[in-house]
């Protein structure tokens, strides 16, 4: 291989490595997202095991 196809194989592979800005776009969403799911999903046993505590509560204090 000569030194003008191995920079060219270098430059064609460093370009099929490169993510655009769309690409970096898509991966900030789908984290964005996957942080509202945890987030609600962290909200929802929070609350969960709130109930649960007060229940517990009453049951003993009665």
């Amino acid at each position: 291989m000569t030194t003008l196809a191995f920079e060219q194989f270098q430059f064609e592979l460093h370009l099929s490595e490169s993510a655009t800005k769309q690409d970096v776009r898509e991966s900030e969403l789908k984290l964005e997202l996957k942080i509202a799911e945890t987030k609600a999903d962290l909200i929802r046993w929070i609350v969960g095991a709130g109930f649960l505590q007060t229940a517990l509560i009453a049951a003993l204090l009665i």
